[in-house]
């Protein structure tokens, strides 16, 4: 009888299976088409507020994202965080994407800022639904701190547990045009892409251990991007919007659109609507853009202001204005 051959056959019967991979639950999330409204209220010093059921307002009308700007040092009592966790239940029960977005206008760098996303992270831990939109627009520090500050965060984050889906702004109001310059190498870095590569981040997996993480434009469509008046100037996808694509190409990362706006419920400019099909289809067939955001909706605008979303009196008639169906277009399967 042959000993060896024998045993050998036993200790292989007798190893472990190989565990199957272990299935990401946040997968889903890179199907994209989360479209959505900003919904503002939260970041004012004295707002008005907003209820579940204005969540429902909008999960009935087809979105399928939420972002609510808030500031951290307003989320400072225990009713007002109850009242966050009632929307954030609201929205993920009617199957939302719900982004908080720390909106401060602050430097990602800043302690402060770390020690509320760790706060939130031990809040909504292991919810899907629940994305981090870390800092909006960051002001203070460089452009060459900027990306390894972004990495260290969000490096910190994961190291404390935080599963949840994470969303990147960048300097010079992030801007689509300043995702990416293509600065040379002696030139001193003004977009978001430089940064992070001078800083040795060049995937996903260099920023976030866990590949949970997307850049985030914002664009508002008149001369410069700033937002401050109505009317549109047109971008080509070989322009700055697709400067935000490429550069997410490069990284491997994908984009979520967290603030733009066409009009307001009243009127959309003719400049705007010269274009916004284009534009449209342009978020809607580029596979690196997951979702989105519309500006401006929310209780707390005035009826004066820019961009407001809503109508004024009956809420329900804002889906049938131009400005609506605009918006909802973007929410088409």
């Amino acid at each position: 009888m042959k000993i060896a051959p024998l045993l050998l056959a036993l200790s292989v019967s007798a190893m472990p299976a190989a565990a199957a991979p272990r299935r990401d639950s946040h997968a889903f999330l890179e199907q994209g088409r989360w479209w959505g409204v900003n919904v503002s209220s939260l970041e004012f010093k004295e707002p008005l507020p907003v209820r579940p059921q204005d969540i429902d307002f909008y999960a009935n009308a087809g979105a399928k994202s939420i972002r609510l700007p808030v500031k951290r040092a307003r989320l400072d009592t225990p009713e007002k965080l109850a009242a966050l966790d009632a929307l954030i239940q609201r929205g993920t029960a009617r199957g939302m994407l719900m982004v908080i977005d720390e909106h401060s206008y602050g430097n990602i760098g800043d302690p402060d800022i770390r020690d509320f996303w760790l706060r939130m992270g031990r809040r909504y831990r292991g919810q899907p639904l629940v994305a981090f939109d870390l800092q909006n627009e960051p002001k203070g520090g460089t452009w060459v701190s900027w990306g390894p500050d972004a990495r260290d965060l969000i490096h910190a984050l994961r190291k404390a547990g935080v599963d949840n889906q994470l969303i990147l702004e960048w300097r010079g109001w992030s801007g689509f045009g300043r995702a990416d310059r293509g600065e040379p190498p002696k030139r001193a870095c003004e977009s978001a892409l430089c940064s992070l590569n001078r800083g040795g981040i060049f995937t996903l997996a260099d920023l976030d251990p866990l590949k949970r993480t997307w850049l985030s434009p914002h664009r508002y469509f008149n001369r410069g991007g700033s937002g401050a008046t109505p009317e549109c100037r047109p971008y080509p996808a070989t322009g700055p919007l697709g400067n935000s694509v490429k550069a997410a190409r490069k990284l491997g990362m994908r984009l979520y659109v967290g603030e733009f706006a066409f009009g307001r419920a009243k009127t959309v400019p003719k400049t705007c609507q010269a274009m916004v099909d284009d534009i449209v289809a342009f978020f809607r067939t580029t596979p690196e853009v997951v979702g989105g955001a519309a500006w401006g909706w929310g209780p707390r605008w005035s009826k004066t202001y820019l961009f407001r979303g809503e109508s004024i009196g009956d809420r329900t008639k804002s889906w049938d204005t131009e400005n609506g169906r605009l918006i909802r277009s973007l929410w088409a399967k």
